[in-house]
């Protein structure tokens, strides 16, 4: 990262003597099928906007989200476009100065362009738009592949006693039913924190992570659907040390055909090769036993770009993101993967199957919510996500891991009273 940061400086010393005007942009690392669409979109733009270079900083995810995109701002370099995941990472760095509001380029008739899904992550504290939406994103749906589906004559089911009985049939066929990876914490605390949206409900869901008055993490209603994981967890029905077993591992074992599915996001298809891409369909969560929330209930947001409010180029910057926000790019990336933001840029009948499905659940969505690794504080975030890694481990019952997390929030209660 410090290698990173010193080529940013560097590099925008080597320009400016030579009078060119250089755009930092800072991201994630794309997907497999991405990079190349990406890249071109980047050079379209430098070509027709004739002495712009766009300086392009990329690492990954968990290092962006923890330390690198901070180290850029604090080496004094700062990025003059960022990508940001909705939710409280948008609220929080606009709240600190580190975003410019972008609600002037988004009228009625702009945002009807864009799926409704976007704009509640979009948003700062005081309602303003700070996030430029690219990407739909949802961050859990059940991952299969299609070909072992369809040799061991099963199909995604509508009801949860259906789903236990096709776990069942995965585990007599010699294979994990559900491949989860928790070692980061956010891939199995997100798969709790999808079943507890849809059984307690949206609005109880984000009540109690926002701390609102009168919540608690260990609301009868979070034990409850943290149960239905931990029940999973009692039947066999995971993979041996979910705890210890990263994301990519996780996925290893969908796509070599070990486990029967893996809860994880959309990115999975855009990360997957063409061979393994076409065999990937997806399917959401089945009605729960006593949920008080309503089916498809998805965990969405929108990923996107923010402008540094003080970068010396902000109408170049709005001009990027224009551009990579047209209907035409959109289109171009739908067709490596993307699931865009953008109503004009849904997949269109050639694209991966699963690719298709993402649009169709983000076009069909009943209710919304944040997950819980960038949608709410962090310290409740990181609360919640031990609470879900104790009882995917096996190592507590919902209760007392709820129970734990709550003590753990008790300080930022009252800090917030």
């Amino acid at each position: 990262m410090l290698l990173v940061v010193s080529l940013a400086a560097t590099g925008g010393c080597r320009e400016a003597a030579t009078g060119a005007t250089v755009l930092r942009l800072a991201t994630t690392q794309s997907g497999e099928r991405m990079r190349e669409p990406f890249r071109a979109a980047l050079r379209a733009f430098e070509a027709a906007h004739p002495g712009v270079r766009v300086e392009h900083l990329e690492s990954d995810d968990d290092v962006y989200q923890k330390m690198g995109l901070v180290t850029l701002f604090v080496g004094g370099s700062p990025p003059d476009i960022y990508f940001q995941w909705g939710g409280y990472q948008v609220r929080k760095w606009a709240a600190a100065g580190y975003a410019l509001d972008l609600t002037g380029e988004f009228p009625s008739s702009e945002r009807a362009r864009y799926l409704p899904v976007c704009w509640p992550s979009a948003t700062g504290w005081d309602g303003r738009i700070y996030l430029w939406p690219d990407t739909a994103s949802l961050t859990t749906v059940f991952w299969y592949r299609r070909s072992v589906f369809e040799r061991l004559g099963l199909r995604p089911p509508p009801t949860w006693p259906g789903f236990l009985a096709l776990c069942g049939r995965l585990k007599q066929a010699g294979m994990n039913p559900l491949a989860v990876g928790n070692r980061e914490l956010w891939g199995g605390g997100n798969f709790a924190a999808y079943l507890i949206a849809q059984h307690a409900g949206t609005e109880t869901y984000n009540r109690v992570l926002d701390l609102e008055p009168g919540t608690c993490l260990d609301d009868p209603r979070f034990v409850a659907g943290l149960e239905i994981a931990a029940d999973l967890v009692r039947r066999g029905f995971l993979n041996q040390g979910v705890s210890g077993v990263g994301t990519d591992e996780a996925r290893a074992l969908l796509l070599q055909r070990r486990a029967g599915m893996h809860p994880i996001g959309d990115w999975l298809v855009t990360d997957a090769g063409e061979a393994d891409a076409g065999d990937l369909d997806a399917f959401l969560l089945p009605h729960l036993p006593g949920q008080a929330g309503v089916d498809r209930t998805l965990l969405a947001l929108s990923t996107g770009y923010m402008i540094y409010r003080r970068t010396p180029h902000p109408d170049l910057a709005r001009a990027l993101l224009r551009h990579l926000t047209s209907d035409a790019v959109q289109r171009d990336w739908a067709r490596h993967g993307h699931v865009s933001a953008l109503r004009a840029a849904a997949p269109g009948p050639d694209a991966p199957p699963g690719q298709r499905r993402m649009s169709e659940f983000l076009r069909t969505a009943a209710a919304t919510a944040l997950a819980p690794d960038v949608g709410f504080n962090l310290e409740v975030s990181d609360a919640f996500l031990d609470a879900a890694s104790l009882v995917l481990g096996g190592r507590a019952a919902a209760a007392a891991a709820l129970s734990g997390a709550e003590q753990q929030v008790a300080a930022l209660r009252r800090a917030r009273k």
